[in-house]
C-alpha cells in the first residue's frame, strides 16, 4: 500500500513539475493601444504578428511588430474607411483585413476586404459583398496550401445565403459563392480553409453550428456543436 501511494505521489509531483513548465513558457512581453474593443490577430512568423481593429466605430487601426509583440508599429495607412474585425497576415508586406459594413459593424452594410502589398503605406479594395448586411467574418489562407484561401460574410441581403470568396492563385481573383444552406450572421473570427475542396465557417446562432463543405462549395453540410 506505501508503494502504492509513493508511486501515486510522483504522478502528482511529475504532472504538477511539468504543468508548471509548460505555463512558465508564457510571459507578458508587450501591448497596442487603439485596437478597440474586438481586435483580431494574424501570427506569420515566429516572431512577426499583425493586430488589426479600430478605437472608434468607424475608424480603422492597423499595426505590426516583428519583435514578438514587444513594440508595434501602425501600417493603417490610407485606403481603409472602416474598422476591421478580421485579418490575415501573408508576410511583411502582404496583409489582408476585412470591415463589418458600416461603422462599428452593428448592422452590416456593403463589407469589403483590403489588402496592401507595401507593408501598410496603401490598401486597395480587392472585394465586396454589395447589398447592405455583409459582414467579413474572416480571411484565411490553407496551411496546406498557400495559393488557397477564402474569405467569408453573413448574408448580404440581412438573412439567406452566406457569401464567400474563394482564391487558388494566392490572392490574384477571387471568385464568389452563395453556400447552400441559410441565416442571419456568421461568427466573427470562424472560418477555416484546409484546401480548396475543405472549408467552412462558424454560425451565430443558438444552438451553435458549423457549415462545412468538403467538395469545394458543391454542397454544405450544417452540424450542431454539442
Amino acid at each position: 500500500m506505501k508503494k502504492i501511494k509513493l508511486f501515486l505521489l510522483a504522478i502528482v509531483v511529475g504532472i504538477s513539475l511539468l504543468a508548471s513548465q509548460v505555463y512558465s513558457q508564457w510571459s507578458f512581453v508587450g501591448f497596442v493601444t487603439g485596437a478597440g474593443q474586438f481586435p483580431s490577430i494574424s501570427v506569420y512568423g515566429p516572431n512577426s504578428l499583425v493586430i488589426a481593429g479600430g478605437p472608434a466605430a468607424g475608424t480603422p487601426a492597423v499595426f505590426k511588430s516583428t519583435n514578438g509583440g514587444t513594440s508595434f508599429t501602425a501600417i493603417t495607412g490610407t485606403g481603409i474607411t472602416l474598422d476591421v474585425f478580421c485579418v490575415w497576415a501573408v508576410d511583411d508586406n502582404t496583409v489582408y483585413v476585412g470591415d463589418g459594413g458600416n461603422p462599428g459593424g452593428t448592422t452590416g452594410g456593403n463589407a469589403k476586404v483590403y489588402k496592401t502589398t507595401n507593408g501598410g503605406t496603401l490598401w486597395t479594395i480587392i472585394l465586396s459583398t454589395g447589398g447592405t448586411a455583409g459582414f467579413i467574418n474572416g480571411i484565411v489562407f490553407s496551411k496546406v496550401n498557400s495559393q488557397i484561401g477564402i474569405a467569408q460574410s453573413d448574408p448580404p441581403a440581412g438573412s439567406g445565403v452566406y457569401w464567400i470568396a474563394k482564391t487558388t492563385n494566392n490572392g490574384t481573383t477571387w471568385v464568389t459563392e452563395a453556400p447552400t444552406g441559410s441565416g442571419s450572421a456568421s461568427a466573427q473570427n470562424s472560418v477555416f480553409c484546409i484546401d480548396a475542396q475543405f472549408y467552412g465557417f462558424g454560425l451565430n446562432s443558438a444552438p451553435a453550428r458549423v457549415g462545412v463543405t468538403a467538395n469545394g462549395g458543391t454542397s454544405w453540410t450544417y452540424a450542431t456543436v454539442t
